[in-house]
């Protein structure tokens, strides 16, 4: 069950999101585009109790997004453009100290969610640009403490910040560069913050 919920759920995520954006391409095609990143490193802040296991890099993390963008304004020779950006995540097992009717007991931890985000965006040339995002998740995290034992939280909203950068190979293909905040809640009210960077690409139609 931990792990069917583990692909299952990201993979609804990701096709919501596309779906939904694919019906609205026609009509504002210049200004939509669509990427996915892998992690590269992920650290989550987790608790490590004693002689328990403990990784804080959560492994099979990554998200895929979708987002439209407003027209440029040029300031001092650069371009900058706003928008609205969605985007789906998961963020991989990590072994560490979890709380289980009131103890910390070992277990690994994961969460999956989606996001919906303020863009900002600063091109300094046709090429290279800085962007930012805020807003907040809607996401579901998971424990499996042992074969037997397994304790899913409710899905809670937490504010997500992210920053980035992007080069264009092409006039629709980009490579991208980004560090997400991604807060969450496990079993009990134990907290987390995943600190994910990732490598990806990006194409605008």
């Amino acid at each position: 069950m931990f792990k069917r919920y583990r692909i299952s759920s990201i993979a609804l995520i990701s096709g919501a999101i596309l779906s939904n954006l694919a019906l609205s391409t026609d009509a504002l095609a210049s200004d939509v585009y669509i990427g996915v990143g892998l992690s590269a490193y992920t650290h989550s802040k987790v608790k490590c109790g004693f002689d328990d296991p403990c990784e804080r890099a959560g492994t099979n993390t990554g998200k895929i997004y979708a987002g439209y963008m407003f027209d440029a304004l040029p300031y001092n020779g650069f371009n900058i453009t706003h928008g609205i950006e969605a985007m789906g995540y998961q963020v991989g097992a990590n072994k560490a100290s979890y709380s289980l009717q009131n103890k910390l007991v070992a277990g690994a931890g994961e969460t999956a969610g989606v996001a919906l985000l303020y863009k900002l965006d600063v091109s300094f040339n046709n090429d290279f640009s800085l962007h930012s995002r805020l807003g907040s998740s809607y996401a579901h995290s998971s424990v499996k403490f042992s074969p037997d034992i397994y304790e899913s939280n409710s899905s809670w909203f937490a504010p997500v910040i992210g920053l980035g950068a992007k080069y264009a190979m092409t006039k629709n293909l980009s490579l991208t560069a980004d560090w997400d905040r991604l807060p969450n809640k496990y079993s009990g009210n134990h907290k987390a913050v995943n600190n994910m960077f990732s490598l990806g690409v990006m194409y605008k139609f």
